[in-house]
């Protein structure tokens, strides 16, 4: 029985998953992601305005890429104001936001109080567009603000005489309604010490995200890395004021001494210089996307994947490494690690309709050692009475060089094996040529041409031709193509710590170029 590669990817979608609300909407007329920022044009704020008194230190100069703000020392809040509104009739749900919230090293290692509420904060209007007004710094009638705050208060040195705490705070103007999200979410912490503080809310980086999920429903999620899926959730159902009209405001905010003080009487008032950074605020669609391009992704800012994730395995992913690449290292032994844009998106070819074409670029680890790098597909019909796995991908096998088509995984004692479907899926009847596979990097091409007809091609430089597949015909017409993600292996053999660098991945809609001579699989049973 064909083995289900991609089953345990569940466990890493549901958390995004439950993002997104049932009843979306058509897709946007403009698009959402304009509104993203990685501050790395210093001097520049956009999309954001912030209101703060002249001893307030605000800039994209002192580290280009990141957001610096030096507190004021004064109680004052202050807040990243967009430089216009979000009308959910120009940018209809499911759509979200997540920001890089950063600790600063000094608040984490001073020797005194340094008492800091850092977060993201968002305001939902129910209100007439009509009656909003054109001063950005005063909010519609029938709006209502939440926040989810990275609170460092108290001093590791007990004669500062608050204790030290790392928490996620849940607040707003109406979160007493919510007494799940309001106050401390209680986010695991375990004992921590001066050279020991990197563990759940004492750790360096911090990814709130809030996902406008549909009118009358927002969610707000947490991840403390960014290769996983969002840990940790809360979920609002606004409705008891209406559909949301609009998304007033939603971008980085610190919280004035006045509201650190009413919760911890004895810490102190926020010392002035005291550091808050934030990253990047990065602003996408969910699914399922207005249109499949949407999944694309280049990896070109370090520090930032993204909305792709990955398994909760023996590897780690990151984009720092080798800036333009996501880099993912495997621990070693007969490791594999998986990834997916996800969340859940069923990949219905009614609302991706094809022709459309996934290519993505990749530089594998040594040719020494079994590796194999796939992207995978659920296929089944509209009754679900057919089902299959499609998993186009290369591989190497020392010794016999390399393979492209479908690779499939089974287990075989205590290892991994390999092997190539060719009961489904598009294949090379006569291999590829070596010189294309062995090429570092290597670039792939996924086709669906239409709910029958796949295709699959690769090519060592990118003005090459593609290298394809004849066009292979399914036996039944597909519905969905579900559980789309990707895997990375390496086999018995492998030392640890090898490498995968994947250049980019593109979705683009239409086909880029010729399609092969069609042929037909006879035994496409699963």
């Amino acid at each position: 029985m064909r083995q289900r590669l991609w089953s345990h990817l569940a466990i890493m979608t549901i958390a995004l998953a439950l993002a997104i609300d049932s009843g979306a909407q058509p897709g946007p007329s403009k698009d959402i992601r304009q509104f993203s920022t990685h501050f790395d044009t210093p001097g520049s704020l956009d999309p954001y305005q912030f209101q703060a008194s002249p001893e307030a230190f605000i800039s994209t100069a002192e580290h280009p890429g990141l957001l610096t703000i030096y507190h004021s020392g004064k109680d004052e809040e202050i807040k990243g104001i967009l430089n216009e509104p979000i009308p959910l009739s120009d940018y209809p749900t499911p759509w979200g936001c997540e920001m890089d919230v950063m600790h600063s090293f000094w608040s984490k290692t001073s020797t005194v109080q340094v008492n800091l509420a850092i977060g993201i904060n968002v305001e939902l209007t129910f209100s007439d567009p009509s009656t909003w007004p054109a001063d950005r710094t005063q909010k519609p009638p029938d709006t209502h603000a939440f926040q989810v705050y990275f609170v460092h208060i108290g001093s590791a040195w007990p004669e500062e005489g608050l204790a030290e705490q790392f928490l996620v705070w849940g607040d707003g103007d109406d979160a007493a309604l919510y007494p799940d999200f309001e106050g401390d979410w209680d986010v695991e912490l375990r004992t921590v010490h001066y050279q020991g503080k990197g563990i759940g809310p004492s750790k360096v980086h911090y990814y709130p995200s809030c996902i406008i999920s549909s009118p009358t429903h927002v969610r707000f999620l947490l991840r403390f890395d960014q290769q996983n899926s969002p840990q940790i959730g809360k979920s609002l159902d606004v409705s008891r004021w209406g559909e949301i009209t609009g998304v007033w405001n939603i971008g980085p905010i610190l919280a004035p001494t006045s509201w650190i003080q009413e919760r911890w009487p004895n810490a102190k008032p926020t010392q002035r210089d005291a550091e808050a950074y934030f990253s990047f605020v990065d602003f996408r669609s969910f699914p399922p996307f207005p249109t499949i391009e949407h999944y694309t992704h280049d990896f070109n800012h370090p520090g930032h994947i993204g909305l792709f994730s990955t398994e909760l395995h023996g590897h780690i992913a990151e984009t720092w490494s080798h800036p333009g690449y996501l880099t993912v290292t495997l621990g070693g032994g007969n490791n594999l690690a998986g990834g997916a844009f996800g969340p859940g998106d069923p990949w219905d070819l009614a609302h991706y309709a094809p022709p459309w074409e996934l290519e993505y670029s990749f530089i594998a680890p040594d040719d020494t050692i079994p590796w194999n790098i796939v992207t995978g597909f659920g296929v089944r019909n509209a009754s679900k009475s057919n089902a299959n796995s499609w998993h186009p991908g290369v591989a190497n096998f020392p010794g016999e060089g390399h393979k492209a088509g479908s690779v499939q995984i089974g287990k075989s004692g205590r290892a991994w094996e390999l092997y190539m479907d060719t009961k489904f899926g598009p294949q090379f009847p006569d291999g590829v040529p070596e010189e294309i596979l062995s090429h570092k990097p290597l670039h792939v091409l996924v086709r669906v041409i239409d709910t029958r007809r796949l295709q699959m091609g690769v090519k060592a430089k990118p003005d090459d031709p593609w290298f394809l597949t004849p066009v292979w015909e399914s036996p039944y017409e597909i519905k969905t193509m579900y559980d789309h993600s990707f895997s990375y292996q390496t086999g018995k053999g492998a030392p640890e710590n090898q490498q995968f660098l994947i250049d980019y991945f593109h979705y683009r809609q239409g086909l880029s170029g010729p399609i092969s001579a069609e042929t037909t699989c006879e035994d496409a049973s699963p």
